[in-house]
């Protein structure tokens, strides 16, 4: 994926080299979740920090409480970028995406515009801020990651266990990925429905629907 150069006015961490997830060896996949778990802290509170001094706050709302996720996702809204995505980026989907047409076309059209690489990069912090409010507030979640099955989407991802569907018998295993989940809360506002309590109903739609310990 390709960017425009732009100075970044946020103190960024970019992750380490790597291949796809799906592509790790084990060895690589353990290493990167052991890189991913060091740096929480760090970024949890280099976002708190930043967030808080820039919505005017308190850093002590910013408490990994899941009513924190309010204010946490106001000021991500107000400072999320979107840019023309840059000709190579299209140049490289149109030669290498698979769907057939008309689908392709149809996917070219809506990758004309892309989140900035400093909007990518704060999201992976509000990602983790997320996955640490579940650690938080609900016991029994935990950060983690898995090998098999190796065609799973998150294969290799880090993520929270310990969600299960009960309406299953035995309860179905849910694996939740803050990243994804917390981009896809971001697509709302390509449509214009994006709201500040968007992360904190998420939250609450996992411990209500998935959360085994709510319903014993």
């Amino acid at each position: 994926m390709f960017w425009h150069e732009k100075p970044f006015t946020y103190p960024v961490c970019i992750p380490p080299n790597r291949k796809p997830f799906f592509e790790m060896t084990h060895e690589e996949a353990e290493a990167f979740f052991q890189w991913h778990q060091s740096i929480l802290g760090e970024r949890i509170d280099c976002l708190s920090s930043v967030a808080a001094r820039e919505l005017g706050i308190s850093k002590d709302l910013l408490d990994l409480s899941p009513e924190s996720l309010t204010p946490l996702w106001r000021w991500f809204l107000s400072i999320l970028e979107i840019e023309d995505t840059p000709q190579e980026s299209l140049d490289y989907f149109w030669e290498h995406d698979e769907h057939p047409e008309p689908f392709r076309a149809e996917l070219l059209k809506q990758r004309k515009k892309q989140y900035t690489l400093q909007t990518e990069l704060i999201m992976m912090d509000v990602a983790k801020y997320l996955g640490e409010v579940f650690v938080k507030s609900l016991p029994g979640i935990y950060w983690t990651y898995f090998e098999k099955p190796e065609n799973d989407f998150f294969v290799k991802t880090p993520g929270l266990q310990g969600f299960a569907d009960a309406r299953f018998t035995p309860p179905f295993q849910m694996f939740f990925e803050p990243e994804h989940m917390t981009r896809v809360q971001a697509a709302h506002i390509w449509k214009g429905t994006q709201k500040e309590d968007d992360l904190f109903d998420l939250y609450h739609l996992w411990k209500k629907n998935n959360w085994l310990q709510s319903n014993p």
